[in-house]
């Protein structure tokens, strides 16, 4: 069914391609030189992360990876005003109705495009609290205050304000616990700005009982360097690769990224102790999991969408991409966080920031 669905969007997609051609080929009479500007950076900003990713670590993959970043948000929105340009366009063809001047039209989609990122890059600045009460199933009775968050992405676009806030933000709710769920890094270690600082932010978060972490997607970049591996441990975090802890009250279990194919099997996770906590940073198996039984599974990786329309499109995908829901024979949780960052420039739109908050009463 879901395969089925994905053909409307993809077909929409297509749709506005196709009449973006209309519009630049014959509704704005756009000069060949003008016309070649607009196209390339359509084409081409799609290719640049792939193209990042191919290099080896150089100046020149880090200025392509920043460049892709830095013009993805942008992009979509230019397509997406771009697309609704030519629709007014190709209908004008239709029509009776003139298509408007050139620079008329350019005016309009600069205005509602500068507006748009505008409003996206200053809600990216905010961090929100949520918070949820949950009870899960117990022979000892007892209760922990959890902070849940994910996705810090800390990278070249990452700065002093943001971090300190999000740090205020987290002690401000003395937990007992604070639990992330993955891609601690963007990428490359080297891309990291603000070091020092990043590290002393992190290091600064509280919570009585620890800080405890499972690996993401991005933190593969730099998985094999050193520099990585000495940073979450100078951060007091503490990094679950497939391993598991008992706590008084629960085990709590991080597990390496979906990607890596050696990883330990949701059966033998499952097979642990109860009441069961797993740290998975991608959502893809919270069904299987709450099958076979584990309690509560912490996700992040989707942003839910990040910036509309992502987050419409990705519940099309995955109905665990973004809040808390209970379901299976003993009554498991998930918890998928929109991440307290972001990927790329600070752009987030009918989205946030989110730290969430876990009162955790066991019993």
């Amino acid at each position: 069914m879901i395969k089925k669905l994905l053909i409307i969007p993809l077909g929409f997609l297509v749709l506005l391609y196709t009449l973006s051609g209309v519009y630049l080929a014959y509704g704005s009479q756009i000069p060949p030189a003008a016309y070649a500007l607009l196209a390339i950076p359509l084409i081409f900003q799609p290719t640049l992360l792939p193209l990042a990713h191919a290099l080896p670590v150089c100046r020149a993959r880090k200025l392509i990876h920043r460049a892709a970043e830095a013009t993805i948000g942008v992009y979509l929105y230019l397509l997406i005003v771009l697309c609704l340009l030519s629709t007014f366009c190709f209908l004008c063809l239709l029509t009776p109705l003139q298509v408007p001047p050139l620079w008329a039209m350019t005016s309009v989609a600069l205005f509602f495009l500068g507006l748009v990122v505008a409003a996206g890059i200053l809600n990216a600045r905010r961090i929100k609290k949520v918070r949820y009460t949950l009870r899960l199933a117990s022979k000892v009775p007892g209760h922990i205050r959890a902070l849940v968050f994910s996705d810090l992405h800390l990278g070249f676009f990452t700065t002093k304000k943001f971090l300190r806030r999000l740090t205020e933000a987290v002690n401000g709710e003395n937990a007992d616990y604070i639990f992330f769920a993955g891609d601690l890094f963007d990428s490359d270690y080297d891309e990291l700005r603000n070091e020092k600082y990043a590290l002393e932010s992190l290091r600064a978060m509280h919570a009585s009982k620890g800080f405890y972490a499972c690996a993401g997607n991005h933190d593969a970049y730099g998985e094999n360097d050193d520099r990585q591996r000495e940073f979450f441990s100078s951060a007091g975090i503490h990094l679950l690769r497939d391993e598991a802890l008992r706590a008084p009250l629960f085990t709590l279990f991080g597990r390496k990224d979906r990607y890596k194919r050696d990883r330990v099997s949701a059966q033998k996770i499952c097979a642990l102790p109860h009441p069961l906590i797993v740290l998975d940073h991608q959502p893809d198996e919270i069904p299987l999991l709450l099958k076979l039984g584990a309690d509560l599974v912490l996700c992040g990786h989707t942003h839910n969408g990040q910036t509309f329309p992502g987050n419409i499109a990705l519940r099309l995908f995955n109905r665990y991409a973004y809040g808390m829901h209970r379901e299976g024979q003993n009554r498991g949780v998930s918890l998928t966080t929109s991440g307290a960052g972001y990927w790329g420039i600070p752009l987030r739109l009918f989205t946030h920031n989110e730290i969430v908050l876990l009162d955790i009463f066991f019993g």
